[in-house]
């Protein structure tokens, strides 16, 4: 029953497939251990919701590395299920994963975040990088978060560096997210300028949101405001 407590308490669901690829518990004496510790008042039978106090003291007396691999088989097992990135991604960051899998697994959680959450996307890519990810794959990932959460110039910075860099994947992304900001400045002109003719004019619901533009606007009758990016210079001679 323990073992199963400290299950739930990490964010199991009540499911005998999950809570037995989680503890090793056989799936017919999972009932009985639940059974006896909400005789205890320990979960709620019915959904295997643990009070926030137990859930507590739970995870303080059990041991760093237990708690881990609870966090990890979890992860392992909702990503077999085909869980959402974001929750897979939780366990593996709360079992301290390191390596390419991880690093891929928090990559896939900033792109299931990116839209509706970038402020978390941009987390998810860091951790992503923390875990082995090479920066640069996804520089433009985070340069187009950057633009939703209203960080214009960090997403220059960011977009710039990896359309200056090698041809790579990301730098389709990169083009459209620095389309999308100089579109919103009037200043199109500079990218193809500055990086090439390969720059084309992005549809406006491909780049960054609007939102991004606010506080870099273009005073009544002087120059467009930049942040620290390789392309406000070019872009102000060119526009």
């Amino acid at each position: 029953a323990r073992t199963v407590l400290d299950a739930l308490s990490a964010g199991a669901d009540l499911d005998d497939g999950l809570l037995s690829a989680t503890t090793d518990v056989d799936p017919d004496d999972l009932g009985d251990a639940v059974d006896e510790l909400a005789a205890a008042g320990l979960v709620v039978r019915d959904t295997g919701d643990v009070p926030p106090l137990v859930a507590a003291v739970a995870t303080a007396v059990t041991p760093v590395a237990d708690r881990r691999r609870f966090h990890a088989r979890l992860a392992a097992a909702l990503a077999e299920r085909g869980a959402p990135a974001p929750r897979t991604g939780e366990h593996l960051a709360a079992a301290g994963a390191q390596g390419p899998d991880a690093a891929a697994a928090f990559a896939a959680a900033g792109d299931a975040t990116l839209a509706d959450a970038p402020e978390l996307a941009l987390d998810w890519y860091e951790r992503a990088v923390a875990a082995g990810l090479p920066p640069d794959e996804v520089a433009a990932r985070r340069a187009e978060a950057a633009a939703r959460t209203g960080d214009a110039p960090t997403a220059l910075r960011l977009a710039d560096a990896v359309v200056s860099g090698p041809a790579g994947p990301e730098r389709p992304r990169a083009l459209a997210a620095l389309g999308a900001l100089l579109a919103g400045r009037g200043l199109w002109p500079a990218l193809p300028a500055v990086h090439g003719a390969e720059a084309t004019r992005p549809p406006r619901a491909a780049g960054a949101d609007c939102s991004a533009h606010r506080g870099h606007e273009r005073a009544p009758g002087g120059p467009a405001r930049w942040g620290a990016s390789p392309l406000g210079g070019a872009a102000r001679r060119r526009g």
